[in-house]
């Protein structure tokens, strides 16, 4: 009881600054499957996701992404992933082609010490992900762009067919298209439910917060978004 209480605790503490700082209602949708190729080896991951803005009246991006996941240890994820994306104003969308790479360290309590203790089933993942993006309707064509996502979860409910496991991310991007400019930051609070071990549904409330460059003025939004990943 007492971590579900910590739990609840920060997850207000995510929301209670966007609830200040934003504006414009968001809904994203993402539906992904896994495909395990070799065990515990190499997953091959694809993922479709649609988003809504304007209080989630005007549907504005849609993107498909497909790629591998290498496991070269327990600790670490190596994975690439070819990204379609389609956004604009209804009518008028562009397309965006983006090549991902991704490197995710990541570990539990009990990996580190704490195996004894109630933190030995908390899990860290420190994902980091380069993009290298191509957009004919930008003035740069070819661009890059990073992304450091650490994200905590921990499972306050362990049954026979469903885990329940509330979390916290922060997710920092930086365009690298004119030198390194930090233009761009998602705060996340959620819960993940894996069922009967196949299926995991997220849901999520996350504060977006960009700007046009280094120097330029932050604007929020808010977002609730909810995932569902099939594993074969």
């Amino acid at each position: 009881m007492r971590t579900g209480m910590l739990w609840g605790a920060a997850l207000l503490l995510c929301a209670a600054p966007a609830a200040r700082a934003a504006d414009d209602w968001n809904m994203w949708n993402s539906y992904a499957f896994k495909l395990p190729v070799v065990e515990r080896r190499l997953d091959l991951r694809g993922s479709f996701e649609t988003r809504f803005r304007d209080d989630m009246d005007e549907f504005f991006r849609y993107h498909f992404y497909i790629g591998p996941d290498y496991h070269p240890s327990r600790w670490l994820t190596l994975g690439w992933q070819y990204g379609n994306v389609q956004e604009g104003a209804p009518g008028d969308f562009h397309t965006e082609h983006r090549f991902m790479h991704f490197l995710t360290p990541k570990f539990k309590g009990k990996d580190v010490g704490l195996k004894d203790t109630p933190l030995g089933d908390l899990s860290v993942s420190l994902q980091n992900r380069l993009e290298w993006r191509i957009r004919h309707h930008k003035d740069h064509l070819h661009t890059w762009r990073y992304r450091f996502y650490p994200k905590v979860s921990y499972p306050v409910y362990k049954g026979e067919r469903v885990e329940v496991s509330p979390y916290v991310a922060d997710a920092f991007y930086f365009d690298l298209a004119d030198g390194a400019a930090y233009n761009q930051n998602r705060v996340y609070g959620g819960l993940s439910f894996r069922i009967l071990g196949r299926v995991d549904l997220d849901l999520y409330y996350m504060r977006l917060a960009t700007r046009s460059g280094a120097g330029g003025d932050w604007t929020g939004g808010h977002i609730l978004g909810s995932g569902i990943t099939y594993t074969f």
